[in-house]
């Protein structure tokens, strides 16, 4: 009654009204035909509802809204049945295959079932079932059951059963729209499923129908889809026009746009069978179709139950089914996994589908996916192509994505079946194919022992590393040659080259990728320029690295932590949404945006959780996977959708139902969450399972191994069975519940190993004996628990509570940590944040040392039986920050003149006192009360006085702390005599409108490959490999090469308005605020000094000063993209006579925005914690403070918030106005970018 309780509750909640508070704080996604993108996705506004409910293993809602939105699949070819939260049905065959519709008549009253006063329906082991009532039945009630048919092509059988009601109601029936027409993108996200699929009476033209009352065929053109009934069932054509409205349906004629409509009487507790396939004949009779939907029924259970699971959440025991469905309709049928089930339904046979195989147990077909993949592979003995060719010889080749560099993921999917099956005659087979792939990689990508990327992983599309050495692939490379090793030492093949070639990988990520100060691998490090490591690294960078076992287990802990401080945290709440810290994140933070480097990508998240699972953060992983789940699988429009981005994706929205990310989700599932971790290779299996802590049971059951597990009380059960069909050891490796404990297999007493290097909480390590079937392992543990931390706690003191994890400590403040009961060993400080460290048995004290950040420290720990590292994780900052509720979306301009900020306490201790607060030209005392940890004061207003428009230099002293910041207001108005306008013209080097220009920009020491009619093409013969850049016009990206072309073709970059506005000034041009530019105004004159690491401008530029100054101001130009975001692209230094400097950082995003485009700014993935600077349109001359007029076009799909003509942005710096000024250096430090100056002006 409890289950049923809740169950009943959940789905009255997901139907009622929101409260009028939940409805302000809704998240409102983008969804084609509701709302255009960007969608924002703001703090405050992240609740969302949820729609589905788990019940009995499926997914189900009460009164959904949704038409066609979950797909039935039929076969392998493509084919499905779309179904939806309403009993309307859409056949697809491929190709648009018609609409059914069922309803009720009742003498002159007819209605179709989609529009009754109340619908439950539930999506279940591959098939959807719908509970009917309406006042038309009386008390009575209808169930339709929708499963694809076994054994049918292109067929779905229909179940409907009336139980009770009024007599003489019986079931109408109407279908048609069968236009044959193929929809590669006819999916969520793409389009409005529900009016895409629904039938137009235009669809119906040229309908032609035939047949007896038990069957009929409908063709339209080419197309023929053919029906049978289980009773007689008399058609009619009638006109399509009236699709909509039942009653005059019923009894319409047809004439050139027909349906075919028809009634068949039904009676209580007999059920109607109805069948739809593809082609114009069927042998499958009416009096057979009751056992057809049985066996059809009994099909899809079969499918569903190829993985089983058995666990206390009813989330977790609805996602499996539907995986292994969704896993199974991805096989297309011809020896490949698919990119999608519904859109991109073609071979993209080396992005990670193929994972399902293995993971949901079906070897054979990863097998067969791998073979077909080598079968394609290019082998060149006459070496008549390029050796530097893209696809030359080892080159896994494919007709649909032959852009892309499969060939690490066929390879990890290869290798990771090895460790499913140890199948050495199969290593053996493909031993030659593997071996010329890892040739090809470091012959291609190989960069001094790491590798670059080129379209190597499934957000290829937008990622080029100009010759880099990148963090994924190197990864990808370190666990492939290391894995070879293992394969060519077990077939008697020489390991040692890739011993060696893993060995020197793994050396140079160390040695040139690793950040030891942060804790955290670089996205990549150049290889050109000022070779600088890009520290921003995105999500693949995080899974990567640790999926391809290259860090050890504290550097895997670090890298794992920086999931919950490095990206965005998007809570996963609302109404109905079940209790806990749910979490979803963005791929990365890089702006501006454009497709596949900032999105919210559910594939991508799941592999996260999967590196949190395998790193040791079992909470973290738990809290992203649930996420996840909940946000796509039960919120979503489709239920158990596996889908490509989720709603909280500001460009996408909700996209595509099914994606090939079910294979990324099989292996989170069997590897993460249940822990399986096979090595036949190696005669071996990990049981690691990942579940919470508070589950005291959990059956999984996989084709190759199954598990039960059982706790009562202070004893836990496995039961383990291995079907691997040989001998295998298996290793489980448990948390410690006690701090002692026996063990026991089949009943004989064992040891225990303590887990070497356990993070976070003591490990277990069971040993089971070789053994063809398994074993029954029992543990008892002590009911003392050890003193765990978790993912980390900084205690204050040693006696008092837990402070959360990730505590904000201030730089120099001491602080303490207790161990509880455990005794502390030694300390491990990896990244250097400790000073004065004083120890005793039980914990320690020391203080905080080092630049702001995240940072960890290990205590190794004893207690019991039990060795460990516990962690302690914090964040350092200064001891007191001054901050403002500015950022990148609007211009702060208070015309007050006044000055607003709050003070920030990182002290563990409240501030109570008075603050003495100073600015340039004003000084006074506040009094404030601010909690400590992070606690804001009121807000704090400094009175108008005579600063100057921009950011002002701001002091705050409290009890002997001073901390300066800056505060900007750019509503400030400056009398024009303060300022000095410094020439430029004889520094100016081009003009603006001249920045991009095909074949301006190349390194000429390693030109990029460009894309030439879908293939990647080397630039010369000589090159020292392939890579991508920036296209040689500065803007754009190798997937869309034309686009300084497309940006011309909407304006392009037009200075005439600035021009024109400086020369009815006198050739100078004001701000709103009063400050001057000086301008150029002739149409073809030199208007700005550019630098660049490109050899077509210098990489600096000096200009001589003198005199001193305040302040300056900067009229600046240039391009920036997401390859160098997070990640400062140039600086202007300001030198001082006494050798002294100022310096500004020119940093995407906060400071250097892209002349030809503005940042789209949220509060999440596409966060600016800066101040938005002004920015002045070329075209118009107009400054603007925040959205401004945006050019559409072909480009504005790729690339949004294009600006008409371009803008200038307007930056500013406070100087010291008491040193005498010497010059101004303009430096350009990252690589593909030009940086400009166009206007000086100082400030007295």
């Amino acid at each position: 009654m409890k289950t049923v309780f809740f169950v009943l509750l959940a789905l009255f909640v997901a139907g009622a009204c929101l409260a009028a508070d939940e409805k302000t704080n809704l998240h409102s996604p983008y969804r084609p035909g509701v709302n255009s993108a960007p969608q924002p996705v703001s703090e405050g506004k992240l609740l969302r509802p949820m729609r589905y409910q788990p019940v009995d293993g499926g997914f189900s809602i009460a009164n959904g809204e949704e038409r066609f939105n979950r797909p039935l699949y039929i076969g392998h070819d493509g084919a499905r049945l779309d179904a939806g939260d309403r009993p309307e049905f859409a056949l697809y065959l491929p190709g648009k295959g018609g609409v059914l519709r069922l309803g009720l008549s009742a003498g002159d009253k007819a209605l179709w079932l989609q529009d009754a006063r109340s619908v439950t329906a539930t999506y279940v082991e591959g098939r959807m079932v719908y509970r009917i009532s309406d006042p038309l039945l009386g008390s009575g009630s209808v169930q339709v059951v929708a499963v694809p048919a076994a054994g049918v092509p292109g067929g779905a059988v229909f179940q409907i059963l009336r139980e009770g009601g009024e007599e003489g109601v019986d079931l109408l029936w109407g279908f048609g729209g069968a236009t044959g027409v193929v929809d590669f993108r006819g999916d969520i996200g793409y389009t409005d499923i529900a009016s895409h699929f629904q039938l137009r009476p235009g669809d119906c033209d040229g309908t032609i129908l035939a047949g007896d009352e038990k069957q009929f065929v409908l063709k339209r053109g080419k197309t023929e889809v053919s029906a049978a009934f289980s009773a007689p069932a008399i058609f009619r054509p009638a006109d399509a026009a009236l699709w909509d409205k039942p009653a005059d349906l019923k009894n319409s004629q047809g004439a050139e746009q027909i349906v075919a409509v028809g009634e068949l009487p039904m009676k209580p507790g007999k059920p109607i069978y109805l069948l739809l396939a593809k082609g114009g004949s069927l042998t499958t009779r009416g009096e057979e179709l009751e056992s057809l939907f049985q066996e059809s029924v009994a099909a899809k259970q079969t499918v569903a139950g190829t993985v089983t699971v058995r666990t206390p959440d009813p989330y977790v025991n609805a996602l499996v089914p539907a995986l292994n469905i969704a896993g199974d309709a991805l096989w297309d049928g011809q020896g490949r996994f698919a990119h999608g089930n519904v859109a991109w339904r073609r071979s993209y046979f080396g992005w990670l589908p193929a994972y399902a195989g293995d993971a949901l147990g079906r070897h054979d077909r990863t097998r067969e996916h791998t073979r077909f993949a080598i079968a394609r592979q290019l082998a060149d003995p006459t070496e008549k192509t390029p050796a530097m060719s893209f696809k030359s010889d080892g080159y896994f080749y494919e007709d649909y994505g032959r852009i892309y560099n499969w060939n690490p993921s066929v390879a990890d999917v290869l290798i990771r079946h090895l460790d499913w099956t140890g199948d050495l005659e199969f290593a053996r087979e493909i031993w030659p194919a593997l071996k010329k792939h890892l040739a090809r990689e470091k012959r291609l990508f190989g960069r001094d022992g790491l590798y670059d990327a080129v379209v190597a992983i499934w957000a290829s599309d937008a990622l080029s590393y100009n010759g880099g050495g990148v963090t994924h692939t190197s990864a990808y490379n370190f666990f492939h040659n290391k894995a070879a090793a293992q394969i060519a030492a077990a077939i008697g093949e020489d390991p040692v080259p890739y011993e060696e070639e893993s060995r020197r990988i793994a050396e140079a990520m160390q040695e040139r990728l690793w950040l030891p100060e942060s804790g955290r691998y670089a996205e990549y490090r150049d290889t050109a320029g000022l070779q600088r490591a890009h520290t921003a690294a995105a999500l693949w960078t995080v899974y990567h690295t640790i999926d391809s076992e290259v860090p050890d287990a504290f550097q895997a802990w670090m890298v794992a932590g920086s999931l919950r401080t490095d990206f965005p945290q998007i809570a996963v709440e609302g109404p109905g949404v079940p209790e806990g810290d749910w979490r979803i994140t963005s791929t990365s933070m890089w702006m501006p945006y454009v497709w596949s480097v900032n999105v919210v990508a559910s594939g991508e998240i799941y592999l996260a959780a999967l590196a949190a699972w395998e790193a040791g953060r079992r909470d973290l992983a738990w809290s992203l996977f649930m996420g996840t789940t909940i946000e796509g699988m039960f919120r979503g429009i489709c239920p158990g959708n596996v889908g490509m981005t989720l709603s909280f994706d500001a460009y996408n929205g909700e996209k595509i139902r099914d994606f090939g990310f079910i294979g990324n989700l099989s292996r989170t599932v069997t590897e993460g969450l249940f822990g399986i971790r096979p090595n036949l290779l190696q005669g071996e299996v990990t049981l690691r399972p990942g579940w919470p802590e508070d589950w005291d049971f959990a059956d999984f059951k996989h084709p190759s191994v199954a598990f039960e597990f059982k706790r009562e009380g202070q004893t836990d059960t496995y039961r383990i069975r291995s079907s691997f069909g040989r001998p295998v050891k298996v290793h489980l490796v448990v948390p410690a519940r006690g701090d002692g404990v026996t063990a026991q297999i089949d009943g004989k007493k064992v040891a225990v190993q303590n887990e070497p290097d356990a993070i976070g909480m003591p490990m277990a390590r069971i040993e089971v004996p070789e053994s063809v079937a398994g074993g029954e392992i029992v543990l008892t543990w002590s009911a003392k628990a050890p003193s765990v931390s978790r993912d980390g706690s900084v205690w204050p003191d040693p006696s008092g509570p837990r402070v959360p994890p990730q505590a904000i400590v201030a730089n120099g403040e001491e602080f303490c940590v207790s161990t509880g009961d455990a005794t502390l060993l030694q300390i491990k400080d990896p990244q250097q944040a400790l000073a004065d460290v004083y120890r005793w048995s039980k914990g320690f004290t020391a203080t905080v040392a080092g630049p702001p950040g995240h940072r960890t420290i290990f205590a190794e720990v004893n207690q019991g039986q039990w060795t460990w590292w516990m962690p302690v994780e914090f964040e350092i900052r200064p001891a007191l920050d001054i901050v403002t509720e500015a950022d990148g979306r609007m211009v702060p301009r208070d015309e007050s003149g006044a000055l607003r900020f709050r003070i920030r306490n990182n002290t563990s201790g409240k501030i109570k006192t008075t603050a003495a607060l100073a600015t340039v030209d004003w000084k006074g005392n506040h009094e404030v009360d601010i909690p400590g940890g992070g606690g804001l004061s009121e807000e704090i207003i400094i009175p108008a006085g005579k600063a100057l428009p921009g950011s002002q230099p701001v002091s705050v002293t409290i009890a002997g702390r001073t901390v300066e910041g800056t505060v900007a207001n750019w509503g400030i108005a400056a009398e024009a005599d303060r300022f000095r306008m410094i020439p430029l013209q004889g520094i100016f080097n081009a003009r603006v409108t001249g920045m991009f220009e095909d074949g301006k920009y190349v390194r000429k020491d390693f030109p990029a490959a460009t894309m030439e009619k879908f293939d990647l093409a080397a630039p010369t013969p000589d090159v020292p490999g392939i890579t991508l850049s920036i296209p040689t016009s500065g803007l754009g990206g190798w997937c869309h090469p034309d686009a300084w072309k497309k940006f011309q073709e909407v304006g392009g970059l037009n200075d005439k308005g600035l021009r024109d506005k400086a020369t009815s000034q006198g050739g100078v041009f004001r701000l709103a605020s009063g400050v001057p530019f000086q301008i150029p105004t002739g149409k073809d004159a030199p208007n700005i000094a550019l630098t660049s690491q490109w050899d077509a401008y210098p990489a600096e530029i000096t200009i001589p000063l003198s005199g001193t100054a305040s302040h300056a101001y900067f009229l600046m130009a240039g391009s920036t993209w997401h390859m160098q975001s997070r990640f400062e692209n140039g600086a202007i230094i300001v030198q001082y006579a006494d050798g002294t400097e100022t310096r500004l950082a020119l940093r995407n995003p906060e400071t250097w925005w892209p002349v030809h485009r503005d940042y789209f700014v949220d509060d999440f993935a596409f966060k600016i914690d800066a101040p938005r600077p002004p920015r002045i349109r070329l075209d118009t001359g107009e400054e603007y403070f925040g959205a401004t007029h945006y050019a559409g076009g072909a480009l504005s799909q790729i690339e949004s918030h294009l600006i008409s003509g371009g803008a200038a942005t307007v930056l500013d710096l406070p100087l010291d106005p008491s040193r005498e000024l010497k010059s101004l250096t303009l430096r350009a430090t990252a690589n593909e970018v030009v940086v400009g100056l166009m206007a000086l002006t100082l400030a007295e």
